[in-house]
Parts: structure tokens; sequence; C-alpha cells
């Protein structure tokens, strides 16, 4: 399970537009290590009734696993236009964050936190957790075994 509520629910999936310009953000916000670790962006998410799950993968050729930053929202942060709005903002502001200090500490694993933080942004409180997990493999797991 990808989500950090449970939800019995399924998701929708993120706007594909939305998804096409972050990840073309984070590339170019991180060219430089994009083509030192021949690597890239791909964005996941999905939208469920009690929270709103985003998380941001670097594919790297030179790497076995992706770095995985998950963010979550909770209902009253995306429940209005205005709302969801500001609250996709923050979320790119905290991937680049984020993701700016997992580059920066290069191959220290303590940077990977399997658990759920909460991080706070301009006074609005979010959660977050980087690991390793190949999340288009996840989600491939999740659809065989739905079918089986």
């Amino acid at each position: 399970m990808l989500a950090r509520l449970n939800t019995s629910e399924k998701g929708q999936e993120l706007p594909s537009e939305w998804k096409e310009f972050v990840e073309q953000v984070l590339n170019d916000s991180f060219l430089s290590e994009c083509q030192k670790l021949s690597g890239k962006f791909q964005l996941f998410g999905e939208v469920f009734p009690e929270e709103f799950l985003v998380m941001a993968s670097f594919l790297s050729e030179n790497e076995a696993a992706p770095l995985t930053c998950f963010l979550s929202a909770e209902k009253d942060q995306i429940d209005t236009p205005k709302k969801l709005k500001k609250t996709q903002e923050d979320f790119l502001k905290l991937f680049g964050h984020l993701f700016d200090e997992a580059f920066a500490k290069g191959d220290d694993d303590t940077i990977y936190e399997p658990v759920w933080q909460d991080v706070t942004l301009k006074s609005e409180k979010y959660f977050f957790k980087l690991s390793r997990e190949n999340i288009a493999l996840t989600i491939e797991a999740n659809r065989l075994l739905q079918n089986h």
C-alpha cells in the first residue's frame, strides 16, 4: 500500500498535464544530477477521499533502486480548487528541498526513512518519507494481485 492513510477505495489518478509539468520541472531543476547519474524523474500519485498522495522517483541507470520521495496531504488541504493549487505548489517546493538534501548526502543511506514524518511549509503540515521503493513495480504488482 502506497497511501499513508488506510483506505479501501481506489484513488483517482493525477492529471497527466500536472504530472508531466512536475516531471519537467524536476528534470530541469536537477539537470546536473540527471546528467551525472544518467537519470530522470517520474511522478506518480493518486487522490483518495481522505488524502492527496504524490510520489516522485529519481531513476538512475547507475543505481539498482530509485530514490523515491512520498508526499501526502489531508483532505481539507485539497477540498477546493484554490487549496489544491496551493498544495500542488507546496509539493513542488518540498520535492525540490527533499531531493536537494538527498543528492547532497550522496550514498548516505541514513536519509531513507520508511516511516511517515511531518513537515511544515508556510504553516501547512504535510507528510513525507524517502525510500528506495520502485513505485512503477509496486503499482504493477498491485494491479496483478487485484486481477487474481
